[in-house]
Order: C-alpha cells, then structure tokens, then sequence
C-alpha cells in the first residue's frame, strides 16, 4: 500500500515480553516452517508460516490489512504477511498462474479503504546468498 511506516515507530509499539504460550506457538510454527521446506511439504507451508507475536501488533498500521489478507487467502494464497515493519505485505502461492488474481485481489481489498498498492509477482530465490561484486578495501 502507498503508505509510510518508520521503522523506528513500528518497532516502538511491539511488547517487550511475551507470554508462553505465544512464544510456543510462535517458535513451534518457525519449526514447522522449517521441517516443511526441509521436506518439500509445501502443502504445509501456510499453516506454519504465522505470526502470533509481531503481525497482531502491526497490522493496526496497515489500513484494511485482515481484508487484504483474508482476500489474498480467499483467492488461493497459501500464506500472506508483513514484510518487515510494513507496509509491504507478502503473500505464497504453490500454483504461479494463480499469482496475479491473488494480487488483483489483494489490491482490490486496499482500494477498497481508498488505498493505492503496487504488487510484483517474482519467484522465491533458489540459489541463495551469492557474491556479485567482490571489492577488497
């Protein structure tokens, strides 16, 4: 969404503690995560891949953002967050024609609360880290 977010301000408003049971949930669903993509269980993939900790927080920020979500997972993404401290949301699809009706939607749902958006559609990265430039000081 075309909206600004300083850091600094979104970093300010998360609590400083959490209680067990979200750092459980929270933690237990990065191990998901992780085992799923380990294991090529992509299917898995959006029911590990929440935020019980940071995206309740954050997303009172993002104007219209449980619509937004809730339109990009209604139209077949398998996940959608915040990127960062925002605004950028993300959202994973397994099936890359599905990818720009998930963005159409999602655009839709910000212009519904007078919100303009771009979206990009890409791949995730398969080779990882790389050095592009190697400069010695």
């Amino acid at each position: 969404p075309q909206i600004e977010i300083n850091t600094i301000d979104a970093r300010a408003i998360l609590p400083q503690n959490i209680n067990l049971r979200q750092a459980v949930k929270q933690w237990g669903g990065l191990a998901g995560f992780i085992a799923s993509l380990y294991r090529r269980d992509f299917s898995k993939v959006g029911h590990y891949l929440q935020d019980f900790v940071i995206e309740p927080v954050r997303k009172g920020l993002i104007p219209g953002f449980s619509d937004v979500k809730q339109a990009a997972l209604d139209a077949g993404a398998i996940a959608c967050s915040i990127s960062g401290s925002g605004p950028t949301l993300f959202a994973l699809t397994l099936d890359p024609d599905n990818a720009t009706g998930i963005a159409n939607a999602m655009q839709e749902a910000f212009r519904r609360v007078d919100l303009r958006s771009t979206t990009y559609i890409s791949k995730i990265n398969r080779e990882g880290t790389q050095v592009i430039i190697n400069e010695t000081v």
